[in-house]
């Protein structure tokens, strides 16, 4: 099964009593706003 990004932005929010909106805004800070960095293109292995 493939997670959205979304969800995992809503689930890793829940986790650390973050905002999901504060995550997904520092996720558009350090990639951009035209999300193509090879860490969210799914081609870069999990550690």
């Amino acid at each position: 099964m493939t997670e959205k990004y979304s969800d995992l932005i809503l689930k890793a929010g829940k986790t650390s009593k973050v905002s999901s909106y504060h995550l997904a805004s520092r996720i558009k800070q350090e990639v951009g706003p035209f999300l193509s960095h090879s860490s969210i293109s799914g081609t870069v292995p999990r550690l």
